[in-house]
């Protein structure tokens, strides 16, 4: 199942005037994408066999309608089926890129599934992820 929570500008806003953090997926965009350019042809050159090979980057930058730039984390994935690059956006300021995209933004993801009643991913009776947010992480989506 795909999720996408792409964020919109006023939800940044309100996140920072409550003191929330965040961490939500962002829309690929052109500008956001020349950042990770070399990025993905060295990911994609560097995999080898049928596996896949994940890296990522982090930079600062923001859409043209947001009212700040912001730490932006990007995950570049290439496999048989060719490049994935995902991106998020987070006021996190501690923790490495992958840690927090892999323990923070996708455990989150994995939570919301599990639990969701009827879901079918999981049997009732499973062990539900559970993973503390940093401070206050804002669940919007």
């Amino acid at each position: 199942m795909r999720q996408n929570h792409y964020c919109a500008p006023e939800v940044l806003d309100v996140c920072r005037a409550e003191g929330l953090d965040f961490m939500l997926g962002v829309a690929p965009t052109t500008t956001l994408r020349r950042h990770v350019a070399a990025l993905e042809l060295s990911t994609a050159a560097q995999r080898s066999g049928t596996g896949k090979l994940r890296r990522y980057k982090e930079f600062l930058d923001g859409a043209g309608s947001w009212s700040r730039v912001e730490r932006i984390i990007a995950r570049v994935e290439a496999g048989p089926d060719g490049t994935d690059t995902r991106f998020v956006v987070t006021n996190l300021s501690n923790g490495a890129a992958r840690r927090l995209y892999e323990r923070t933004y996708c455990q989150r993801g994995r939570q919301k599934i599990i639990s969701r009643p009827g879901s079918g991913t999981s049997p009732p009776t499973a062990p539900r992820a559970r993973v503390p947010p940093p401070r206050a992480m804002a669940e919007l989506g």
